[in-house]
């Protein structure tokens, strides 16, 4: 019998060139995993990063607060798959 716990694992995607840097996701980031970027984008914004991907815990705060709805997604993966499912 397996009694291994199954994990979830999640990345956040931020679509540079559509955050504008407001700075909300980053207010309310439980694990306080994303910061303002140094480098802007085209629109002369400076978009939001993640600071480490493996410690987002896809809660979806950031997805929720972002006023534009658009900028920010969260992946749901199994590590032991290739590729990550939108959540």
């Amino acid at each position: 019998m397996n009694l291994e716990k199954k994990v979830k694992k999640f990345e956040v995607k931020i679509d540079f060139e559509k955050c504008k840097g407001c700075g909300l996701c980053v207010e309310f980031c439980e694990y306080n995993n994303l910061e303002i970027g140094k480098k802007s984008n085209q629109k002369g914004y400076f978009p939001v990063q993640v600071k480490n991907q493996k410690d987002c815990r896809g809660c979806g705060n950031c997805y929720l607060i972002c006023p534009e709805g658009i900028c920010i997604n969260i992946l749901e993966y199994d590590p032991l798959k290739p590729s990550p499912k939108r959540v």
